[in-house]
């Protein structure tokens, strides 16, 4: 067996295993009441290269924490403000990756750029992150769909499959503690892009490093 099987094998062995050790979580599902009178609408929030790990003057993990939440703030407002005038019961969120910024020094970052190594940057960045505006978006909007691809700076190096990426395995976690969610939906797949459909219409979503 090569280096690059054995990888991709214990890759594929974790996600398997990640809805066993996953906490499912039930959030209660709105019930919206007195929407605008105009046309419906469905929102979409793209989500992009947050890069936790990635260290600089005004930006680290705990940054991208208030960020999060400075954003689910706007989201809570701009919301209110559109429902006064038309329904908007349903939000689709693109992933499109690039959740950590990874540790490869020399690769993607200088050793004075390094925040918290890869284990911090997936399990106390990126998926706490991701989940708290997944868990407001359930409990605000009748349906969320979430879209999701992979970006560059989660691949785990050149012995490694280009399918073997820390982006994916975040998406894993992320699906396993909402499986319970009926309001939820995942869409995840193993190509570097994927087709979003909003009320009908379609949207090639990628990270763009292709």
């Amino acid at each position: 067996m090569t280096k690059q099987e054995l990888i991709s094998q214990i890759a594929e062995k974790i996600r398997n295993e990640i809805p066993e050790v996953v906490k499912a979580v039930s959030l209660p599902v709105p019930k919206l009441h007195r929407l605008g009178r105009f046309d419906e609408e469905e929102f979409v929030l793209v989500i992009s290269d947050i890069q936790i790990g990635h260290k600089t003057k005004t930006f680290n993990i705990e940054v991208a924490k208030k960020r999060a939440e400075v954003l689910i703030n706007r989201l809570s407002k701009i919301t209110a403000i559109h429902r006064a005038s038309h329904p908007v019961r349903n939000i689709h969120l693109f992933l499109l990756g690039d959740n950590i910024h990874n540790e490869t020094i020399g690769r993607f970052l200088g050793l004075d750029e390094f925040d918290v190594v890869v284990k911090k940057q997936v399990f106390e960045g990126a998926i706490p992150i991701l989940s708290r505006i997944v868990s407001f978006c359930v409990q605000t909007f009748n349906k969320v769909d979430v879209w999701a691809v992979r970006g560059n700076h989660g691949n785990m190096g050149k012995f490694a499959a280009t399918t073997t990426n820390f982006d994916d395995v975040i998406y894993e976690f992320l699906r396993a503690e909402f499986r319970n969610q009926k309001n939820c939906v995942f869409h995840l797949t193993d190509n570097f892009f994927q087709i979003a459909t909003v009320m009908g219409h379609r949207f090639l979503i990628t990270h763009g490093d292709n």
